[in-house]
């Protein structure tokens, strides 16, 4: 499970619902980057770093950036 995102999320006192429409997605869109079902682009990890005032590294602390 994602427990960052989840406990920056509630921080913010935000519902899955409102995370998901501040970036454009769904709340089961949301559900599942929680659930670790599925791993969010880099774009999409960064909209809801943004969205939580934080960052992608703080919420999504597994996935590696790429050196390029």
């Amino acid at each position: 499970k994602n427990i960052p995102l989840r406990k920056a999320r509630l921080r913010k006192g935000i519902t899955q619902a409102k995370l998901a429409e501040k970036i454009g997605y769904t709340q089961a869109y949301i559900s599942k980057i929680e659930s670790d079902f599925i791993k969010p682009n880099p774009y999409i990890r960064a909209r809801i770093a943004r969205a939580l005032g934080t960052k992608v590294s703080e919420i999504f602390p597994k996935i590696k950036r790429s050196h390029r």
